[in-house]
């Protein structure tokens, strides 16, 4: 199978170091997941992998989500909510992988891939638009 990673663009930065250093870690992750399966690695493998993209990107949500409210984000809450479901997503596919399902790896890929991007692009992006017009608090 053909590897096809995400490639980090600069019309995913936010602006704020940190969160634009962990984005990238994100898709580092993601691409090392993305790797081994077009390698055809053994689930656990995946699995490992896997487990290390849910626990940085529980990490990285924290970040965010402190920034957001240090600076009085209104769209907080929703925000907060996305990163919920995301995160409960992923898990539901790591349990069915757990269960041998080849089809949880098709899925957990469109997932890592559209949903990291899509959420920087839209969701990340109006956070970045909101600093733009009120300023930020680091």
């Amino acid at each position: 199978m053909a590897y096809l990673g995400i490639v980090w663009k600069t019309e995913y930065e936010v602006g704020i170091e940190l969160i634009d250093e962990q984005h990238k870690k994100l898709v580092q992750i993601a691409n090392t997941f993305l790797k081994a399966r077009a390698d055809g690695l053994q689930q656990d493998v995946l699995k490992n992998t896997l487990v290390s993209l849910i626990d940085y990107t529980k990490y990285h949500f924290k970040d965010e989500e402190e920034l957001l409210k240090k600076n009085y984000y209104p769209e907080l809450v929703s925000h907060s909510k996305l990163h919920e479901e995301l995160i409960e997503q992923i898990i539901h596919v790591l349990e069915r992988l757990k269960d041998g399902s080849n089809y949880a790896i098709e899925e957990l890929t469109k997932l890592i891939k559209e949903w990291l991007i899509d959420h920087i692009l839209q969701k990340d992006m109006e956070y970045k638009d909101y600093f733009a017009k009120n300023g930020r608090i680091e």
